[in-house]
């Protein structure tokens, strides 16, 4: 179900609106999924409940920002929720490769190269599994070519960081 969010009333206008004030303007205007469910109590008769909203979006949401903020172990941990519980969530695996780099390269800063190794290898599993999932997902081909490069796999990461290069040349990250 769709809910509008421009009319200034309702719970998609209600839901922008609180977006809107944690995110700022850019969240504004956004259509909103939402799914009901009829509920069924005997004193109140059928009523409609608010389900979910967005579950898996919201979390990788929270996942990023403890990931964007710091604390990499944390966002590792709902990333891990995330896709236990969404199978299929190709987002939830790039986080993953995200957290499990970002760890690689710490463990590599301190020296201990065993760990940097299983970690990048670990986080080669979780981008391919990303684009296996979704295939135009170009953070996740970033990341594959990132952790073949940190695994001194040129060769192999060559094709994908031209792809990147060739899909976003006005993007830094891929330069």
């Amino acid at each position: 179900v769709l809910l509008p969010n421009s009319e200034g009333h309702g719970i998609g206008h209600l839901l922008s609106k609180t977006i809107g004030h944690i995110f700022g303007e850019t969240a504004r205007g956004v259509d909103l999924r939402v799914e009901i469910e009829p509920v069924v109590d005997p004193d109140q008769g059928v009523g409609l409940d608010l389900v979910q909203v967005e579950r898996e979006m919201g979390n990788v949401g929270m996942a990023d920002a403890l990931f964007i903020g710091g604390d990499v172990r944390a966002a590792r941990e709902v990333y891990e929720q995330i896709v236990q519980h969404y199978r299929e969530s190709a987002v939830g695996y790039l986080g993953l490769g995200n957290c499990d780099g970002w760890m690689a390269n710490e463990a590599g800063q301190a020296g201990h190269e065993a760990e940097y190794r299983r970690l990048w290898t670990q986080a080669l599993g979780h981008y391919e599994r990303a684009l296996d999932l979704d295939a135009g997902l170009l953070p996740a081909l970033g990341g594959r070519a990132q952790a073949l490069a940190s695994l001194k796999r040129y060769e192999e990461a060559l094709p994908f960081a031209e792809a990147c290069f060739d899909a976003e040349s006005d993007n830094f990250i891929y330069a």
